[in-house]
C-alpha cells in the first residue's frame, strides 16, 4: 500500500452511462482535454452508444488542481453532465471518489450525479497515518540538473526545429512557468448588465498556477432579492437574453467561457453564485488552464 503523502490527492472510481449520438462522444473528449488543462486527469472509453470515464489513480499534488480540490472536481462533473446532454443524463452512474491527504488526516469525498445535471459532494474527514512531502532539492543539485538538462535541450532543439512549430511549443512552456496577472484578464459581464457587477480591486490568483482567478461579484441595481422578485423579473423580461440571465441566476450557477489572445476559445467552466441570493456579494473562483494564458472571461447562461 502506497504512503499517504501530505498535500496530495488520489481519485478513484468511474463514471459511466449512455451516449445519444457520436457528437456526444466528441463533447466528452473535449471535456477530458479541458480537465487535463486544469490538472484533472481522466481516460475516456466509448463503444456501442455507451461510455465510461475513469480517473488516473496516481497520487498528484493538490496544488495542481486547486485550493479546494473537491469543489473543482464537483464543477468539472457538472460540466460533464452538461456535455452528456439532457436526453441521457438519467443513465449516468458515478462511483467517483477522492482522497485528499493532510497532516494526520484524510478527506474523503464522493461525487453523486443527479439526472437534473447537478452534482453533490459528500465529504468526511478521518484520522490517517500520513507522511510529509519529499524534502526540496538543494540549490546546487538543482543547478547540476539544470545544466545537464540545458545541454540536452539545446541538442534536441536543433532536431525539433526541423519538425515542430517551436513558437507554439515555447509559448506553452512560458505560459506554464509564468503565472497569469489578474490585470491581464478582462471580465465580460455584459449579459448581466445592472444585475451583477464585479468588485475589480478584489481580484487575486488562488492555488498557484493550477488554481484560478478569485473575483468578488456584487448585486447590481436590478438584482432580484427574493424568489418573488425572480419570478417577476423573468415574466417582465423584454428580451430572451434578459430572461436567460434571470433564469440562470435563479439556478445559482453561471456559465463562464474562457478565451486567450486573438479571441481564441479555450474552454468553458461553471461557477456557483447561489450565495448572492442571501448576501450582497459573493467570492467565487474561476478555474484557469495551466498551459494557456487566458485573456478574457465571458459570463453567460
Amino acid at each position: 500500500m502506497s504512503d499517504k503523502v501530505e498535500g496530495t490527492i488520489v481519485l478513484d472510481g468511474l463514471v459511466e452511462g449512455r451516449l445519444a449520438d457520436e457528437e456526444g462522444a466528441d463533447r466528452l473528449g473535449e471535456w477530458v482535454s479541458f480537465c487535463k488543462s486544469n490538472g484533472l486527469r481522466f481516460t475516456l472509453d466509448h463503444t456501442l452508444g455507451a461510455f465510461s470515464i475513469m480517473p488516473v489513480t496516481e497520487a498528484q499534488s493538490v496544488e495542481e488542481i486547486g485550493e479546494v480540490p473537491h469543489e473543482v472536481i464537483r464543477q468539472a462533473m457538472e460540466q460533464l453532465m452538461e456535455a452528456i446532454g439532457e436526453e441521457t443524463r438519467g443513465s449516468v452512474y458515478s462511483t467517483l471518489r477522492s482522497m485528499e491527504y493532510r497532516k494526520g488526516e484524510e478527506v474523503q469525498a464522493v461525487y453523486l450525479a443527479d439526472p437534473s445535471g447537478s452534482v453533490s459532494v459528500e465529504t468526511r474527514t478521518v484520522d490517517a497515518k500520513t507522511v510529509g512531502p519529499p524534502a526540496p532539492i538543494e540549490m546546487k543539485d538543482k543547478l547540476k540538473v539544470g545544466l545537464m538538462g540545458l545541454v540536452v535541450a539545446l541538442a534536441l532543439v536543433g532536431v525539433a526545429s526541423l519538425f515542430l512549430d517551436l513558437g507554439e511549443l515555447f509559448s506553452g512552456v512560458v505560459n506554464t512557468l509564468t503565472p497569469t496577472s489578474v490585470k491581464e484578464i478582462k471580465i465580460d459581464l455584459s449579459g448581466y448588465e445592472e444585475v451583477i457587477t464585479e468588485v475589480s480591486d478584489e481580484r487575486k490568483m488562488k492555488g498557484g498556477k493550477a488554481g484560478g482567478l478569485q473575483i468578488t461579484l456584487k448585486r447590481g441595481d436590478r438584482f432580484p432579492a427574493s424568489d418573488e422578485a425572480y419570478e417577476k423579473a423573468i415574466q417582465g423580461a423584454k428580451t430572451a437574453r434578459e430572461r436567460m440571465a434571470y433564469e440562470t441566476l435563479m439556478r445559482g450557477y453561471l456559465r463562464v467561457e474562457l478565451f486567450e489572445k486573438e479571441n481564441k476559445f479555450v474552454g468553458v467552466t461553471e461557477i456557483r453564485v447561489a450565495g448572492l441570493k442571501n448576501a450582497e456579494s459573493a467570492v467565487v473562483v474561476v478555474p484557469l488552464p495551466r498551459k494557456v494564458r487566458v485573456k478574457r472571461l465571458v459570463f453567460g447562461y
